[in-house]
């Protein structure tokens, strides 16, 4: 794995909050920390999104299954109407 570099600005803020001691003086662990919040969230919007997406098509075989259905140029049209094209 290749070494992380910082910028300027990123190392300096990091510098001023382990200065400030409140979160003690180890800045790997400080940025170990972090990023593992920040996979941590990244992972659950993730989960979130995949969820939705699989309620969505659910929701659509279900209307399928329903009879709740429209012929293509139909709901082309419905669409570009809404759109206003």
């Amino acid at each position: 794995m290749q070494p992380i570099s910082l910028s300027p600005a990123l190392q300096s803020s990091l510098e001023g909050i382990l200065a400030s001691g409140q979160y003690g003086n180890d800045i790997n662990t400080f940025v170990e920390e972090a990023i593992q919040q920040r996979i941590a969230q990244i992972q659950q919007e993730y989960a979130e999104h995949i969820a939705y997406i699989r309620q969505a098509v659910q929701e659509g075989y279900d209307d399928i299954a329903a009879g709740r259905v429209v012929e293509g140029k139909t709901a082309m049209a419905a669409i570009k109407q809404r759109l206003s094209l």
